[in-house]
């Protein structure tokens, strides 16, 4: 996938006006990003700037021995403010009920 690519162009298309202060992006992806890295850093670096919260939902989160460290992942973290676990409803809802206590 060209995660980086796709960051950008919402940037690009969106970013000015659904991007502020209280807006929380989520992102759900694997990381595994086969583009240019440099778009996705810059897509990230403006996406957390101008958003609250950036959340991603990575469903390799909890496969035994996983560590974040394709290119695409290791670009995005120092952007990410909750990097979860996400592959089904049951996830989603825990992460629904956690997001919940933030308010």
């Amino acid at each position: 996938t060209r995660i980086g690519e796709s960051l950008h162009t919402f940037v690009r298309l969106y970013g000015g006006r659904l991007l502020r202060k209280d807006t929380v992006v989520l992102i759900a992806s694997d990381g595994l990003d086969t583009g240019d890295g440099s778009r996705l850093e810059e897509a990230m670096k403006t996406i957390s700037t101008k958003a609250a919260c950036v959340i991603w939902l990575n469903p390799l989160l909890d496969v035994p021995g996983y560590e974040p460290i394709a290119r695409g992942m290791r670009t995005a973290l120092p952007y990410i403010d909750v990097f979860a676990f996400a592959r089904d409803l049951g996830s989603y809802r825990t992460l629904a009920k956690t997001i919940r206590l933030w308010r």
